[in-house]
């Protein structure tokens, strides 16, 4: 677990490192309060849960406690964290929250290419996934009221529920302001005649080199730009 590029985003290890932070627990118990207090982000199988606890101790933040066998039961090892993990784990997690990391979701591709359909077919598209999106944090708000009710979990717990709602809903405005600019043509798709160009654009004569891809982007203007 190599940290030297910036802050490592194994979710599952920092989660289990959290966990024990609270006292030593045997993998099993580990996974049980994991679902008991819906870590989203840290849920999977029992394989990816021992993996991280493996590599957690590979780099020497928690160590085997105790070992204990229950009649013809396989060994049951309690794992605790050790002094380097709990130096580790604020320093891991603060690195973080502080430090936005360069993901690129499939969205940010797609948009990247909306050039490709025509106007109304962009907007539409958006304007589906609006609606997905509306589906989404309405569930996610849901989960959390329920979850606040029935198990009677704080806040503090679920705030990456909070985080995701917050992240959905700014999709949400920004999909459906670049819907709205497609629809009043404040983005465009220019080849020369607007509203009149061949769809799909044909590909390039064999007699001549390739388009400029750059030729394919949208054009902003407006208040979307």
């Amino acid at each position: 677990m190599d940290n030297n590029c910036g802050p490592s985003r194994d979710l599952l290890a920092l989660t289990v490192l959290a966990l024990l932070s609270e006292g030593p627990h045997h993998p099993y118990a580990i996974q049980q309060t994991i679902r008991d207090r819906r870590i989203t982000h840290a849920l999977g199988s029992a394989r990816a849960l021992y993996r991280a606890v493996q590599r957690l101790t590979a780099a020497g933040w928690v160590e085997p406690a105790e070992t204990s066998r229950c009649g013809r039961r396989p060994e049951r090892t309690i794992y605790r964290i050790t002094p380097a993990g709990r130096d580790e784990l604020p320093r891991w997690l603060m690195g973080l929250v502080e430090t936005p990391l360069p993901e690129a979701p499939a969205i940010e591709g797609a948009v990247s290419l909306l050039g490709y359909l025509p106007a109304a077919a962009a907007a539409r598209a958006l304007r589906l996934r609006t609606v997905a999106l509306r589906g989404q944090v309405a569930a996610l708000a849901a989960a959390q009221e329920q979850l606040e009710a029935d198990l009677n979990l704080p806040r503090l717990v679920l705030l990456e529920l909070e985080a995701a709602r917050a992240r959905l809903r700014a999709e949400l405005e920004w999909a459906a302001a670049i819907a709205g600019d497609f629809e009043r043509g404040a983005l465009t798709v220019d080849r020369g005649r607007p509203g009149e160009a061949e769809w799909p654009p044909p590909g390039p004569a064999a007699d001549q080199s390739p388009a400029d891809p750059l030729l394919h982007l949208p054009t902003h203007g407006g208040d979307g730009a």
